[in-house]
């Protein structure tokens, strides 16, 4: 006659019965394996199942930090992104204040009129305020 264990599966807590000297099986309602005897000796099922669902706690814990992790490089790719267009904005502007404060002083000597020239003084002076702006803003 073959002796059969009863037990309770830990997942669904359904009644099983099983034949004596398997070393594992599955519940038959929700597909849980249930480890019974590890060679040696008897294993306690709920055991197994603590430690099937601390493993399952350290995966997703490791999944929510790559998550984490992955959410903090797109802030930080943003904000680099937003640097870079804030020096190119810069760059450009001071190199217009340059271009226009040259322009100015060259049209002053030209037709030898000082308005130009003032222009010309304060567009090159903006474009060194911008210049230097910019690099106290990146330190």
């Amino acid at each position: 006659m073959v002796k059969m264990i009863a037990l309770k599966c830990p997942e669904c807590g359904s009644k099983l019965q099983i034949e004596d000297g398997h070393k594992e099986c599955f519940c038959q309602y929700c597909g849980h394996k249930i480890l019974l005897d590890d060679g040696n000796k008897k294993v306690n099922v709920n055991v197994i199942n603590t430690y099937h669902k601390i493993d399952d706690a350290r995966i997703k814990e490791a999944e929510v930090d790559k998550l984490v992790r992955l959410k903090e490089l797109e802030v930080e790719e943003k904000k680099l992104n937003k640097k870079m267009k804030s020096r190119r904005f810069r760059a450009i502007l001071g190199l217009s204040l340059l271009i226009i404060g040259g322009g100015a002083i060259i049209l002053s000597r030209i037709f030898n009129d000082d308005g130009f020239f003032e222009y010309g003084f304060f567009a090159i002076i903006g474009a060194l305020l911008v210049g230097f702006c910019a690099i106290i803003g990146d330190l």
